[in-house]
């Protein structure tokens, strides 16, 4: 019925659906053509470059929070 506009998902089902395809809840209500969040993290603070190596750590850093906010929605189910 979703697909044929006969019903809409609430709030819950939408970000249930943008997890499940791997996409963002933006793109499946159609606001952007990008089907992917994008990240990003800045290469410089206050004028100050970030070394490879600490871009290396930042990135390692990023990985761990999503494995635990993966964890947390695990434990929430």
């Amino acid at each position: 019925m979703y697909e044929t506009g006969k019903s809409e998902p609430d709030l819950a089902t939408v970000s249930k659906l943008a997890e499940i395809y791997e996409t963002s809840v933006d793109f499946l209500l159609g606001k952007t053509d990008i089907p992917t969040p994008i990240e990003t993290i800045a290469a410089h603070h206050e004028g100050e470059e970030w070394t490879e190596e600490e871009l290396e750590e930042i990135e390692a850093f990023k990985e761990f929070v999503r494995m635990r906010r993966q964890q947390r929605e695990k434990k929430e189910k």
